[in-house]
């Protein structure tokens, strides 16, 4: 579940529940909130927690300070984060790293998020007012108090800042390698281990391949052997680099992230991650 895609839709039955309760009976924002603060101050003095008190009352702990940036509440973010309820129970979590745009976020999130530096960690106890109010959601109850863990991992820059950072990243990765590789003017670097001697592939081509993808530490995170594809629906760096090679050729690629999966990454690809390609051409048709 992606946070910021969550949509406050009630069932027939909630709705009807709702409009048959009196007005009277229902506490105001104010109320509620007081509410709210009483439960968390009492689960706080009850588990020993000492936590800050940010000017919306909201509750919150650093755990790391963090050292980059600051976003505003215009600006897209990578973070990772564990949501769940008092008493524990996790609602929701990703600790590869998503991409939100601050403003559409819940309110307790545009509060705290601009409070934060890059690299940051903090643990927050919302009222249920500054996260699904009094509706609720499909997977989150009226008036629930939150508890998120969150950490900033970065403000997500401009394509053109993304990349000088990324090819920084490779270059140095190389060098402290010895690696030597052919610099592409998408910024890919690469090295041709064998050229191949068949058909080298276009666009419009399926290919068949085998091929490891690794992260810069070593891990690999995805592989296939004789794996086909339309050249045309894989991702930038592959429509770059295998027209380089012929049928039989190998091809390893250091690819920057904006030519992967960019700033929201896929799967066991956390955004802006670079990828490193080691793909063997079998065949083209």
């Amino acid at each position: 579940m992606i946070m910021k895609r969550i949509i406050l839709v009630f069932t027939l039955a909630t709705l009807v529940l709702f409009m048959g309760c009196k007005e009277e009976d229902e506490l105001t924002d104010q109320q509620q909130l007081e509410v709210d603060i009483a439960a968390i101050d009492n689960y706080l003095s009850e588990n020993e927690i000492v936590a800050l008190t940010h000017e919306s009352e909201i509750r919150y702990q650093i755990f790391e300070e963090g050292s980059g940036e600051t976003p505003t509440i215009d600006d897209n973010v990578i973070v990772k984060y564990i949501g769940s309820f008092l008493d524990g129970r996790v609602f929701d979590q990703n600790q590869l790293g998503l991409n939100f745009l601050i403003k559409d976020l819940i309110e307790a999130w545009k509060i705290m998020l601009p409070e934060m530096k890059e690299g940051g960690k903090i643990k927050m106890y919302v009222p249920s007012i500054y996260g699904y109010g009094k509706r609720g959601n499909t997977f989150i109850p009226p008036n629930t108090i939150l508890v998120f863990e969150v950490e900033l991992v970065s403000i997500v820059l401009p394509a053109e800042d993304q990349l000088v950072i990324d090819l920084e990243k490779i270059d140095q990765y190389l060098n402290d390698n010895d690696i030597v590789a052919i610099k592409h003017s998408s910024g890919i670097r690469y090295q041709i281990i064998t050229d191949g001697t068949g058909k080298s592939p276009i666009i419009s081509d399926n290919i068949t391949v085998n091929y490891i993808g690794e992260f810069f530490s070593g891990d690999v995170f995805d592989e296939g052997n004789l794996s086909r594809f339309r050249l045309s629906e894989l991702i930038t760096s592959w429509k770059n680099m295998l027209p380089l090679i012929k049928e039989d050729g190998e091809i390893i690629f250091y690819a920057p992230s904006g030519l992967c999966y960019g700033n929201t990454g896929s799967g066991p690809v956390p955004p802006n991650t670079n990828l490193i390609y080691k793909v063997e051409l079998i065949s083209v048709d």
